[in-house]
Formats: C-alpha cells, structure tokens, sequence
C-alpha cells in the first residue's frame, strides 16, 4: 500500500515540525544522545545483578528500583532509583502498587524474580511463550509494555520500547493512513505489537526512522504538549501549513476565534439545563468563556466507568461529555477548523476500543459544514463494519445547540437530553 499524495503530506508535516522544532534543537540532541548513556547503564546494571543472584543474595530492591525506568523527580534522585529516559514509574514501586491494592508486601521477591528472568529471556531474545509465562503468573499485575520495554529496549534495539507514548503516535499514525491496526499496552501482545510498529514504519519509508531511537523521540515531540502534541489532542495541521495541500478558507475571523469555547459553554449550559452532570475536555478545563470558568461548571473527575486506562484517556479529552450517574449518555465533538479530523479521530479510537458502547455521538460544527462533515465520517475507515460512524455520529449544527440552550431556558424540568435527537442530522449516505 502506498500512501496518497495528503497522507504523504501531513506526514511530512510531521516530521518537518519535529525536525525543525525538537531534533536539531540542544535539548533534542541532548535527549537523542541520553539513549547510548542509558543502554550503557542498563547492561552494567543487569551485571551487577546476575552477579548478585548467583552469589545467593536477594535481588528484590535491585530490580525494582535500578532496573526498572523511574522519572527523573527530587523523590527518585535522592532514593537512588535508577532515572530514565522513559518514565515509568513516577513514585515508589512498591508504594504505589500496594496502595492500589495490586500486590502485597511478601510477594515482592516472587514478582522481582519474575521480571528478572523475563529481562534475562529478552536478553537472549524472547519467544511468545515467555510473555505467556510471565502473564499467567497469578502474583504479577500492573507490568505491562510501557513499564519494562524500555529495559528490553536496551538490551536488544529489534526489541521497541512501547509505552503510552509510541502507543498513542502509533495509533493515531494508522487512523491517518486509514489503516485498521491497533497497537495495545499489554504485554503478552509485545511482539505482535512490534510487528505492526515496523509495518507502520516500512509504511512511511521515512529515512529519519531508520533509527529507532529517533523515531521514539518523534512519539515525544507527537505527544507532548509543549512540542506537537498532535497524537494526544488528534490535531491535524491545517491545509494551508501543509505543503502540496490546496488552502482552504479558514474559519478564523476576530468574532470567530472564540467559537470554539462559546460552543463548549453552550453544551455545559445545556446539558447542566437538561439535567446531566457535564465534563469538559481535561486540557479545556482552565478556559472560560465570558468570564465563567469551565471548571467551576463541569466535573473535577470522571466518575468511575469501567474502561481501561486506553479508552479512560480518550474520554478524557472529549470535548464535552453528558453523563448520568456512572454513565456517559452522549459525547460531543466540536469542529471548527478547517480540517474537521481531530474529533472524529477521538470518536473512532473510542469506538474501536469498545465496540459495544452505548453512548449517543454527536459531532457538532456550523450547519454549512454538514456536507463536509458528512463526506469524512463516510470515508471507507469510519464507515467500516467495525467502526460505523457514518451511523452512530449525528450532525448537530452550532446555530440548534444555541436554539436549544434557549428552549430548556424556557421550560427547564419539562425536558431531558434526548431533546437533541430532534435537531441531530444522520451523516448515512
């Protein structure tokens, strides 16, 4: 399969930004050359405790705390635990774990032992049956691919790190491609996983990821929010920044900046009028609009849903989201850019992280965007039998959301949330 002249384009896009902006930048080449420093650690390190052990001596604290990646904090530092460049573990292991009710004291030498001969099976190069051991011990939770890929990383580089990082640029990659990959955080999935990161890779023939270790720092740059950020947030850059790409009218004007945060404050208002709790996008949560705080009106967290971490982090970033209870009853999208991908990207990596969702969908945009939105939920990808967006999303114009804030204004108690199911448009063609 070979990618089309716009998908080539927003990659390069990408990649050019991440180039521009981090790589060639000192603390780009400041974290590039941390990768060589920290296989060297880790070696020396894995060393030190096979010698350990084969004089008899308990390992348990060894590979907790120098083996597995902690992040660099004043806590971390003063302990002695070992600083990575992937940032696993942000407090005390075995604190952390306890408290979450996940492992008991006594059963820490079991669970060090168990990571160190899985580390020792990678080391000499892991088969599928090794993870398979290693998932079916019953005292081992919460060490999945993010925790110890790193350390699999440094011993062997076929063997990549994935963590929450290359995750979620992965995924988001394929979604751009139109692809229906998926990579996942578990561990008895590692190797399948790595084969489809090196599908994706052979798929963008980007000379800059034949290094690896570049292409881990390009899931970085894609996931934090002070460099790109475009795989957390699913931003798309807009056409007229992306070479090759006819520029299309921006909706931009001085009034027009704000419409995204005025339609937020409208759908809280709303869903507040219609009776449901209400809770605005994490990274929305300190804007305003008008003077009222987003955060003084919405929820502080997320009530307990049931999903994993994956799809936990995707609601958190919808834009607006109805709930009663314990239970999400719609969830809202608003576009206002030009490129209309963002949301309906969050929309189908929820979808396809739980299939079974019930949970009305809406992507709301200025009503002269109908057809627009509608050609792009149709695209073979969202409209696929696994997905089905053209189905599940409705189309809820900007101007009946206003409409309808002023409705349940008026008659506020005689009106509940499937009020908008009278204003929402199929997007089926």
């Amino acid at each position: 399969m070979s990618l089309t002249d716009e998908q080539r384009n927003q990659i390069s896009f990408y990649v050019d930004d991440f180039r521009r902006r981090y790589l060639e930048t000192p603390k780009g080449q400041k974290h590039l050359a941390s990768y060589g420093r920290e296989r060297k650690e880790v070696q020396a390190i894995l060393v030190e405790i096979k010698a350990k052990r084969e004089s008899g001596q308990d390992i348990t604290d060894d590979v907790l705390y120098h083996l597995l990646p902690y992040s660099d904090t004043k806590h971390n530092r003063e302990r002695g635990h070992r600083i990575s460049t992937w940032a696993a573990v942000t407090k005390d292991i075995k604190t952390w774990h306890e408290a979450a009710g996940a492992q008991v004291p006594e059963n820490w030498p079991k669970v060090a032992n168990a990571i160190f001969e899985l580390v020792l099976a990678c080391e000499r190069g892991p088969e599928q049956a090794d993870f398979e051991h290693f998932a079916g011990l019953g005292f081992i939770k919460r060490f999945e691919a993010g925790m110890l890929s790193p350390i699999f990383y440094c011993l062997r580089p076929e063997l990549l790190v994935l963590n929450s990082k290359s995750r979620d640029t992965v995924n988001f990659l394929f979604t751009l491609l139109e692809r229906p990959e998926r990579v996942d955080r578990y561990l008895i999935n590692y190797l399948d996983n790595i084969t489809l990161v090196r599908r994706l890779l052979d798929l963008l023939d980007e000379p800059l990821f034949s290094d690896y270790d570049v292409f881990d720092m390009f899931c970085h740059f894609m996931c934090a929010k002070r460099l790109g950020g475009y795989a957390r947030k699913g931003k798309i850059p807009p056409p007229s920044e992306i070479e090759g790409v006819p520029a299309e009218e921006e909706i931009g004007t001085s009034k027009e900046r704000h419409t995204h945060s005025e339609v937020q404050w409208t759908l809280i208002e709303l869903g507040t009028n219609l009776g449901c709790d209400v809770w605005v996008a994490r990274n929305d949560r300190g804007k305003s609009f008008k003077g009222k705080t987003f955060e003084e009106h919405t929820l502080a967290r997320l009530p307990r849903l049931g999903f994993d971490q994956d799809t936990t982090r995707i609601i958190e970033f919808i834009d607006v989201l109805w709930l009663k209870g314990n239970a999400i009853i719609a969830a809202f999208e608003i576009e206002h850019t030009t490129s209309i991908y963002s949301g309906i990207l969050r929309l189908a990596d929820l979808v396809m992280l739980v299939p079974s969702i019930h949970v009305d969908l809406f992507i709301v945009a200025p009503r002269d965007r109908y057809d627009k939105v509608t050609r792009e939920l149709n695209r073979p990808t969202f409209a696929s039998y696994a997905l089905r967006l053209h189905e599940r999303c409705k189309f809820v114009s900007y101007e009946d959301v206003s409409q309808l804030l002023q409705d349940t204004a008026r008659y506020a108690g005689y009106m509940d949330a499937r009020v908008v199911h009278q204003v929402a448009q199929s997007c089926k063609r």
